[in-house]
């Protein structure tokens, strides 16, 4: 009589939830905008543009908004905004940009409800679609807005560059 004995062993992979390493690109852009004067930073197709608009008497109001350049393309941005108010969502260092939240392409949102708040994050998303498929990159903007609304600074910003994965605000690498 023989016995045969066989032995099967499973190893359970490293990277459980099949997520693939982020590749977090982080920018400084230290660019400050003063009423009546815009500027710009690069984004999928369009640029996001910053503006201040108004006068003293009537006071200043600040806003984002997505440039209208005629080109062929194959995507565009995406904000993330409160589901309420769809105004952009101000959000504190180390919160999840993901897919969970509401977003818009809205050409122009205010940012009043950053007035005088201080060093805070706007939420952004990326998306592409190549071949019909969507595909999404998350990332955030750091901003600060004067108490008059007469300046904000663009102070940085990262994009995960790895499709789908999230990062959190404030994260470089």
């Amino acid at each position: 009589m023989v016995f045969l004995s066989v032995f099967a062993a499973c190893r359970k992979s490293d990277n459980t939830n099949n997520t693939k390493p982020d590749n977090i690109r982080f920018e400084q852009v230290n660019k400050t905008i003063i009423a009546l004067r815009s500027d710009s930073i690069s984004g999928a197709c369009t640029d996001l543009v910053f503006n201040i608009t108004g006068n003293l008497t009537d006071g200043f109001q600040a806003y984002i908004s997505l440039n209208s350049i005629p080109i062929l393309c194959d995507g565009g941005n995406q904000l993330l905004v409160d589901e309420k108010t769809n105004q952009i969502k101000v959000l504190p260092e180390n919160t999840k940009v993901s897919e969970n939240g509401s977003w818009t392409n809205n050409t122009k949102l205010y940012l009043d409800q950053f007035t005088g708040q201080g060093e805070k994050y706007i939420g952004y998303r990326i998306l592409s679609f190549p071949g019909g498929n969507n595909i999404y990159y998350y990332g955030w903007i750091k901003i600060e807005l004067s108490a008059n609304n007469e300046s904000l600074t663009i102070l940085n910003r990262a994009t995960n560059l790895t499709e789908f994965n999230s990062l959190s605000t404030g994260q470089m690498k």
